[in-house]
């Protein structure tokens, strides 16, 4: 472990290779914004053995750019019950702009055995406002089998002072701990290893595109 992530200040306990659509002045293509409705496609493939952290191992996330970023809207997350992945399983989190409008793990208990070493298609569908929806698909391609399909309406889908909402992919995971002073680049001792996952295939769909947003509340 040799990259650490300091974005949170002193707070160097989380890892993170991801990618994410761009943002800045003129870069709203592929991002979601006010009243947007959105579609986004990808594959992705968790090879066997993959151990989670039992803090946080998220794969997907959907964040604000600007105004209230603190956390995402959505995270696809891989969770275990301790630091040797017992119990590993897929959730899918939201959090809403306040307290009342965040409803937490919406899909848990997705066993992560199903998923290893298969290539799986996702499809998720935004309508971004604070009543909004949100769906998601997830089908292991090798035999179809559907692993999760649900629509929620009425859910918080945006954040006071945002412009965009981004789309994020890759690891980004807790060490389940603090680094000890002199790790010297090995590994913590609480089983966390070095992981990967494979990705493929983004798609992005908008209707309703607002070429010129602005920050909303």
């Amino acid at each position: 472990i040799l990259v650490l992530d300091g974005d949170r200040g002193k707070r160097e306990d989380r890892q993170r290779n991801e990618m994410k659509s761009r943002t800045g002045d003129g870069k709203h293509d592929v991002n979601g914004n006010w009243e947007e409705e959105q579609k986004l496609e990808w594959k992705f493939k968790i090879p066997k053995g993959f151990r989670p952290t039992k803090n946080f191992t998220h794969i997907h996330q959907l964040k604000a750019q600007e105004g209230n970023n603190g956390s995402p809207i959505i995270t696809i997350s891989l969770r275990a019950d301790d630091n040797q992945g017992k119990n590993s399983r897929v959730q899918i989190i939201h959090t809403g702009d306040a307290k009342e409008s965040n409803k937490g793990t919406i899909i848990d208990n997705l066993p992560l055995a199903e998923f290893e070493d298969e290539w799986i298609q996702v499809t998720t569908e935004m309508r971004y406002t604070h009543d909004g929806s949100y769906y998601i698909k997830m089908e292991r391609i090798r035999d179809r089998k559907l692993l999760i399909e649900k629509k929620f309406e009425h859910i918080d889908m945006w954040r006071k002072g945002a412009i965009d909402i981004r789309n994020k992919f890759g690891i980004y995971r807790s060490y389940g701990g603090d680094l000890e002073e002199d790790y010297r680049g090995n590994l913590p001792t609480n089983g966390i290893k070095d992981e990967s996952l494979y990705l493929t295939d983004f798609k992005v769909y908008e209707k309703n595109v607002n070429p010129n947003p602005q920050a909303h509340n």
